[in-house]
């Protein structure tokens, strides 16, 4: 088995019952300068970042910037597999959830793909949704850069690229790697809702 840790991203909602939900992982936070007062302990390894001047489309550049943060320190800690997990979301059974996951692959509730876009979207097949991913530590590494990369090249009229669009939730149109890569959460085992 990989030596796999936990990557809560995002801001402090409610340090108390995320511990309590992830209790016996090994957890890594990323959230903002300014939260140090939000119940985090000594034993915690918590990384406080700086917010970003510009925070993107669909707050996005405060996802890849808390996101990396999180897993280059889950690399340099020697993790191989990480999960990262939003914060403002808090699961009923973390150990049934991350049975799920199969570490060989990377590990993701959806994609998304807007018809809507302009060409420049269409040739790059949309997005992963943010709620969590996982995989290993160097996959994810490299999905946050690209998506970096990508996002610093976005024409500012488009921000409707975060825009949900119910009939494009279809992981067949991941078409970039050959699905022996990917598993989609919530088409593979239909019980994401009742963890």
């Amino acid at each position: 088995m990989s030596k796999r840790c936990v990557i809560i991203q995002g801001p402090t909602h409610d340090y108390e019952r995320m511990r309590k939900a992830w209790s016996g992982f090994d957890i890594i936070y990323s959230t903002w300068e300014g939260e140090e007062e939000k119940g985090y302990t000594e034993s915690d390894c918590v990384i406080y970042n700086k917010m970003p001047k510009e925070k993107g489309p669909g707050n996005i550049n405060l996802q890849i910037k808390s996101s990396l943060s999180g897993l280059k320190k889950a690399k340099e800690q020697g993790y191989d597999f990480c999960l990262k997990w939003r914060s403002d979301y808090i699961p009923k059974n973390a150990n049934k959830f991350f049975d799920l996951f199969d570490e060989e692959k990377l590990n993701f509730i959806a994609w998304s793909e807007h018809r809507a876009f302009l060409s420049y979207f269409r040739a790059r097949h949309g997005y992963l949704i943010d709620y969590f991913f996982s995989g290993k530590t160097d996959w994810l590494i490299d999905i946050f850069k690209e998506t970096k990369l990508l996002h610093e090249n976005i024409p500012s009229e488009n921000e409707c690229f975060f825009i949900r669009e119910g009939a494009d939730y279809n992981s067949s149109t991941l078409n970039w790697k050959k699905e022996e890569y990917w598993n989609n959460i919530t088409t593979r085992s239909n019980v994401w809702a009742s963890i």
